[in-house]
C-alpha cells in the first residue's frame, strides 16, 4: 500500500452493516492492523482513522489477547500468527472471523489457483480474502466492507442456525403433539409427542392428509368448516376427536394455523393438539355426579370453616324454601330452628378441630316451609388444592319415616313381648328366629336368643310331627289353623288355638309365624255354660210342660173366671217356653266358633221372609232390592233377620201388620232395613241392638230376641242402628261388609 495510491475508498458513511450483537458499520467495528510493515501498517491506520465507522485495534496488543472483527495482515506476520489465528477463527465457527492478506504484486507467485482453493494450506484454512500491494484505497474499503457483511451475515446465520435448532429442540421436546403439514394438508413432519399421543409413528404417518385422523362422528360440515377457516388464513382452535392408530377415539384440544412465506401466501400448516380424554372423561363424570347430586332428595352441601354454603344442591333450597343463591354465603341459622342449627354449628367444628367424619342426628323445624323433619347426617372434612382443610361437606338423609316406624316398631315390639298369646317365627330351615316370653316359657326355653334353636330342638313326638306337616303347609303360601294340646310346666295339659302365617319377601316365603292361643279356660266357660243351659233348659221344660197339663185341665174343668186364670197361666208358659229355646240359641251363637263366609243375602231375605209370612199370614212382607247380592256373614245370619221380622209383626197391633225390607249394596257393604208401621222401639231396645247392652231382672220384654240379633251381626264382622219416627214405625238396618266382593 503507498501513499501515491487514491484516497477515496467509496465507503458510503451511512451504511450500517450487521456485523455481531448490536455492532454495525458505522458503530465501531474493529479492525486489528497486524501488519509487520511499519510503513504500510501506518498507512493502513492513517486510512483507518478517517473513517468513523471503523475502531483500530492496538497492533502492539498480542493476537491472543486482541479483540476485532476482521484482521489484516501481511505475509511475515501470518507467518508468525497463522497458528494463533487458526485458533481464534475456529473458535469463532460458525460466525466468520476474516482475515485479510495484504500481499505485494511480487510474492504473486505464492499463490496457485486450483479448482477455486489456495494451494497452501496456510491461505486455505486461515485467509478469507487476498489484496495486491500497491492497490487503490478504494479497492481496499469495498473488500474490507464485504469481508464484514459476510461476517455479518455469518452472525444473523449462526443467530437462525440457532434459532431453529432450538425451536426444533422445543418441538421435539415438547409434551405437546405437533405437526406440520404442506399446502395441501399432507403431513410432512410429527413431534414425539404426536406419536405418543395418537401412536402413530412419524414412518406411518407422513405423507398422510392431516384429515383423516378425524373420528367418525365427525360431521364432514364441521370438517370444511375447520378447513375453510386455516385456509382463508386465520387460526382455529377447538375441541375435538381423532382416531388413534389402536382405533380408540382420543379427545383432543387442537389448534390449526397456517405458515406464511415472505410474499405473504400459505407454505404450510402447524398443528398443535392436546389429549383432553381424561379430562372430557372427568368432565362427563363431574356431570354425572352433578346430576345425581341434584336430583337427589337428600339434602347435601358444601361448607367453608365458617360454616357459610359454598355448594350445596336443591334439596337444600327445598328444605329451607329459598334459592339458592340466597343461601350462598349463609349458614343454618337463617332458615333452621335455633337450637338445631347451634347444634349443627357445634358439629361442624368437631369436624373441624379432629379432621375426622362423624354422624349425627338432628330434628330441625324449617319455619319457611313449616317442615318438621329427623336427618340422619353424616358431615366429613375437606381440604382444598392445597390439601388443606377448607371447611366441611355433609350429606343428609331424611329419617321421619324411618323414625316412625321405628316408633310403631318399638310398640309392636312391647305388644308382642307382652302378650298372653304365644309368638314365634321360623325360617325355612325351622331354625327360630324370635320367640316372645309366653312361648319360651310354655315350651322351658330359659335363653332369651332363640336363634340357632331348631322347632326339633323343643318339640317332639306327635306335637313335633304335627307342628313341622303344618309348617311345611305354611311355606307353601297357606294360612294354617288348628288346634293342639300341649303341657304347661306348672298348669298341665292346655288346649291352643294355632295360626300359622306364611313370611314373604320380594314374593318368596322366607319363614312362618306361629301365634298360639291358649283357649283352654274359654273352652271350660263354653262347655259349662252348655252343660248348665242344657240342664235347665231340660228341667225347666219338663216341670213347665207338667204346669201346662194341669192348666189345660183346670180351664176345661173350671168355671168361666178359673178358665180366664187357667189362659194366663198357659200365655206365660208359652212365653217362658220361648224364652228357653232362644236362650239355647244364645249360648249357641256365643259359644260357637265364627267364620264369616260369603253368602246371598237376597237369598237368605226370601228365605226368612218365607218362614215368617207361614208363621203369620195376616202380616204382609214385602222386599225391595236386588233378589242376589253377596256379603260376609255368620252361618246363622237368617236367625238375625228372621227375629227382626218376627218381632215386626208381634208388636204391631193391627190386624194386618205392614213391614218393608229394603237391600242395598255398595262396594264395601250391603244394607238391609226392616221397617214396620209400629208403635216403635223402647230406648232399651234400641241400646240392646246397637250396644248390645246387659239385660236386667226388671225388663220384661222381647230383649233377649233382639240381644240374639245384636251378636249375630257382631260376629259376622257388621252393625246394627235403629231409626225411629215415634208413631210412625221403626227402620233396623243391618250393615254386612263385603270386603272386595264382586
Amino acid at each position: 500500500m503507498s501513499d501515491s495510491s487514491a484516497t477515496d475508498f467509496g465507503v458510503d458513511n451511512d451504511t450500517h452493516i450487521d456485523i455481531h450483537e448490536g455492532k454495525t458499520v458505522g458503530t465501531g467495528v474493529q479492525i486489528y492492523p497486524l501488519v509487520a510493515d511499519q510503513g504500510n501498517q501506518r498507512v493502513l491506520i492513517q486510512w483507518l482513522d478517517g473513517h468513523d465507522e471503523y475502531e483500530v485495534v492496538d497492533p502492539d496488543q498480542p493476537v491472543s489477547e486482541a479483540t476485532f472483527d476482521l484482521c489484516v495482515v501481511d505475509e511475515s506476520s501470518l507467518r508468525a500468527n497463522r497458528e494463533t489465528l487458526k485458533r481464534l477463527k475456529d473458535e469463532a465457527a460458525p460466525v466468520l472471523l476474516p482475515v485479510l492478506l495484504l500481499l505485494p504484486e511480487t510474492r504473486s507467485s505464492v499463490i496457485e489457483i486450483d479448482r477455486g482453493e489456495i494451494a497452501d494450506h496456510v491461505f486455505a484454512t486461515t485467509i478469507d480474502e487476498i489484496v495486491s500491494l500497491p492497490m487503490r484505497q478504494a479497492e481496499l474499503g469495498w473488500r474490507i466492507k464485504a469481508l464484514l457483511r459476510l461476517r455479518a451475515q455469518s452472525f444473523d446465520l449462526t443467530a437462525r442456525t440457532t434459532e431453529l435448532r432450538l425451536f426444533r429442540r422445543a418441538i421435539q421436546d415438547s409434551g405437546q403433539a405437533v405437526a406440520i403439514t404442506d399446502p395441501d394438508g399432507a403431513i410432512e413432519y410429527v413431534n414425539p409427542a404426536f406419536e405418543t399421543t395418537t401412536g402413530y409413528d412419524e414412518e406411518t404417518i407422513v405423507g398422510e392428509a392431516w384429515w383423516t385422523l378425524y373420528s367418525a362422528p365427525v360431521s364432514e360440515d364441521r370438517i370444511a368448516a375447520i378447513a375453510s377457516t386455516v385456509e382463508d388464513g386465520e387460526v382455529w382452535d377447538g375441541e375435538i376427536a381423532i382416531d388413534g392408530q389402536s382405533g380408540d377415539k382420543i379427545e383432543t384440544q387442537q389448534t390449526l394455523a397456517p405458515v406464511f412465506d415472505e410474499a405473504g401466501q400459505i407454505e404450510a400448516y402447524v398443528g398443535v393438539l392436546r389429549d383432553i380424554t381424561k379430562r372430557k372423561e372427568l368432565e362427563r363424570d363431574r356431570k354425572r355426579y352433578q346430576e345425581i347430586v341434584e336430583r337427589l332428595e337428600d339434602p347435601i352441601m358444601l361448607q367453608d370453616r365458617d360454616g357459610k354454603f359454598e355448594l350445596l344442591n336443591q334439596a337444600v333450597a327445598d328444605y329451607a324454601g329459598y334459592d339458592r343463591s340466597a343461601l350462598l354465603g349463609e349458614d343454618e341459622y337463617l332458615f333452621m330452628d335455633e337450637k338445631t342449627a347451634a347444634q349443627i354449628d357445634a358439629n361442624k367444628q368437631e369436624v373441624i378441630e379432629t379432621g375426622e367424619p362423624i354422624s349425627y342426628e338432628v330434628p330441625p323445624t324449617f319455619p319457611k316451609t313449616g317442615e318438621e323433619t329427623v336427618f340422619s347426617t353424616t358431615r366429613y372434612p375437606y381440604y382444598d388444592e392445597n390439601d388443606e382443610l377448607a371447611g366441611t361437606m355433609a350429606i343428609c338423609r331424611n329419617i321421619t319415616d324411618i323414625k316412625e316406624r321405628q316408633a310403631e316398631l318399638k310398640q309392636y315390639e312391647r305388644a308382642i313381648l307382652g302378650a298372653t298369646d304365644l309368638i314365634t317365627a321360623v325360617d325355612a330351615d325351622r331354625e327360630y328366629l324370635f320367640a316372645n316370653p309366653k312361648y319360651r316359657e310354655y315350651h322351658g326355653i330359659e335363653t332369651t336368643d332363640v336363634s340357632g334353636l331348631s322347632v326339633s330342638d323343643v318339640l317332639d313326638g306327635e306335637v313335633l310331627s304335627q307342628a313341622q306337616g303344618n309348617i311345611e303347609r305354611a311355606l307353601t303360601g297357606e294360612t294354617v289353623t288348628y288346634r293342639v294340646r300341649r303341657s304347661h310346666p306348672t298348669r298341665g295339659e292346655r288346649l291352643l288355638e294355632a295360626r300359622y302365617y306364611p313370611i314373604e319377601e320380594d314374593g318368596e316365603t322366607t319363614g312362618v309365624v306361629a301365634v298360639l292361643r291358649d283357649v283352654t279356660d274359654r273352652e271350660d266357660r263354653a262347655h259349662q255354660l252348655e252343660v248348665v243351659d242344657r240342664v235347665l233348659r231340660h228341667n225347666l221344660r219338663n216341670d213347665l210342660t207338667v204346669v201346662q197339663m194341669q192348666a189345660e185341665t183346670i180351664r176345661e174343668q173350671g168355671t168361666e173366671p178359673v178358665a180366664e186364670a187357667a189362659d194366663a197361666i198357659l200365655d206365660r208358659i208359652d212365653g217362658l217356653l220361648t224364652t228357653s229355646e232362644k236362650s239355647r240359641d244364645i249360648t249357641q251363637a256365643l259359644t260357637d266358633e265364627v267364620t264369616p263366609f260369603s253368602i246371598d243375602v237376597g237369598r237368605i231375605v226370601g228365605s226368612a221372609v218365607e218362614s215368617v209370612t207361614e208363621t203369620y199370614p195376616q202380616a204382609e212382607i214385602t222386599v225391595e232390592g236386588p233378589s242376589s247380592v253377596a256379603a260376609f256373614a255368620a252361618e246363622n245370619i237368617d236367625q238375625a233377620i228372621s227375629e227382626l221380622l218376627t218381632n215386626a209383626v208381634v208388636h204391631n197391633e193391627a190386624d194386618s201388620p205392614s213391614v218393608r225390607v229394603t237391600i242395598e249394596s255398595e262396594a264395601e257393604a250391603v244394607r238391609i232395613g226392616v221397617s214396620d208401621d209400629g208403635p216403635g222401639l223402647p230406648d232399651v231396645e234400641r241400646d240392646i241392638l246397637e250396644e248390645g247392652t246387659e239385660i236386667d231382672e226388671l225388663y220384661h220384654g222381647s230383649g233377649l230376641g233382639l240381644w240374639l240379633v245384636h251378636w249375630i251381626v257382631r260376629r259376622s264382622g257388621g252393625s246394627v242402628a235403629v231409626e225411629s219416627s215415634g208413631s210412625e214405625g221403626t227402620t233396623v238396618t243391618i250393615t254386612l261388609p263385603r270386603h272386595g266382593i264382586d
